[in-house]
Order: structure tokens, then sequence, then C-alpha cells
């Protein structure tokens, strides 16, 4: 992440960050992206918040992934599951 040096007396300053995304989606399709978040803080008195965010996507790539997710393992960070308990999304 990055952001432009402002006087101690700005009221608005801006930053950025670089993302990079890529996923396979529950219905098969995959993406990979790169974008850029543009962001403006406003002052305000209990500290800096946002005031503003653009994602701007810099590159888009929907060819399938190749390969699969690895299977859970147990690990001393991973406890194995119980048959039948898993996570399930909201």
């Amino acid at each position: 992440m990055s952001s432009r040096h402002e006087p101690p007396a700005a009221k608005r300053i801006h930053g950025f960050a670089y993302i990079a995304e890529f996923g396979r989606l529950r219905e098969g399709s995959s993406h990979l992206n790169y974008a850029v978040y543009h962001d403006r803080y406003g002052r305000t008195p209990d500290g800096w918040k946002f005031a503003d965010r653009l994602y701007e996507v810099k590159y888009v790539d929907t060819t399938p992934l190749a390969g699969s997710a690895p299977h859970a393992t147990a690990s001393p960070c991973r406890p194995a599951l119980a048959p039948g308990i898993g996570l399930r999304a909201r």
C-alpha cells in the first residue's frame, strides 16, 4: 500500500492499494484480476476515515484455472473435523 504525503493540517488525503484476486466460483467459472483501490480519507474528530473509494480494474482473465483445491488434512494447526461437521456459507 502507498499513500501521498500531506501536511499535518490537511483535511483530506489520498492513498492507493494494489489488489490481485483469483478464484473459482461455485458455478465453476474462474477469474483472475489485478486492480487498484484509489482512496480518499477525510479527517474527523475521531481520526482519518474513508471518504471515497474507487476500484479500478487493470486486468481481467476468465480462463478456467487449472488444478483443484487440496484435500483437508489434519495438522497441529488444523485438526481434522468429525464426520458430518464442516463449514457452511451464510
